[in-house]
């Protein structure tokens, strides 16, 4: 199976990469209240594009603040783990523009690299699982496990809404392990597995 999705990776990579850029295009800044029906716009693509990859009951969950996002397949069966994928939508702010070199949301590419707000953070990682999941359903037919994704669109903000949502919803949200789409690698070819994170701490140095 595994190889199978590989080789349907690589073939549809530019039709991939030109999606990854659809879904990079979209301000999402959470922090800014003008953004908010950029929020709405990139729930909506992020659940549409759920179902174009073949994952069942994509929903746009509303919250006080910005929605959540779900989908999941659950045909692997009952004897197959299930894994619950989480990432976020939203972006931080641009500022200070002036310091960029590329429009920070019409992604370019410049050598092996590519540049836009939410490449690395975190709209990229998210869109990798999402390609995975559909490299298998599109080569297979199937997954070898249990899937199920929750995007929420606060991250960037301290998530205010999340931990209400998750206790709301947690039959629906049980698995036997979680994946976080929102942690670095090493270095090019070397991924880690990041079982912890610290918090934010936040300094401001006047001089």
């Amino acid at each position: 199976m595994l190889t199978s999705a590989l080789q349907y990776a690589q073939t549809h990579r530019a039709d991939q990469l030109h999606e990854l850029k659809d879904f990079l295009s979209i301000p999402s800044v959470s922090a800014l209240p003008e953004h908010k029906p950029d929020m709405q716009r990139a729930a909506k693509w992020l659940a549409d594009h759920f179902t174009s990859i073949g994952l069942h009951n994509a929903a746009v969950h509303p919250t006080p603040g910005h929605a959540v996002v779900t989908a999941e397949w659950l045909e692997a069966g009952p004897e197959k783990p299930t894994v619950l994928i989480y990432g976020h939508y939203d972006v931080q702010p641009v500022d200070p523009i002036e310091l960029w070199h590329t429009d920070p949301f019409k992604a370019e590419i410049k050598g092996d690299y590519l540049y836009g707000r939410g490449t690395s953070d975190d709209k990229g990682q998210l869109f990798i699982h999402l390609k995975a999941v559909e490299a298998y359903f599109k080569s297979n037919g199937r997954l070898p496990v249990n899937v199920k994704f929750i995007v929420e669109g606060e991250e960037e903000i301290g998530g205010p809404n999340l931990d209400a949502f998750v206790i709301a919803n947690k039959a629906a949200l049980k698995a036997d392990v979680a994946v976080i789409s929102d942690t670095a690698m090493l270095g090019i070819g070397r991924p880690s597995l990041v079982y912890g994170l610290r918090g934010l701490c936040y300094i401001q140095v006047e001089v």
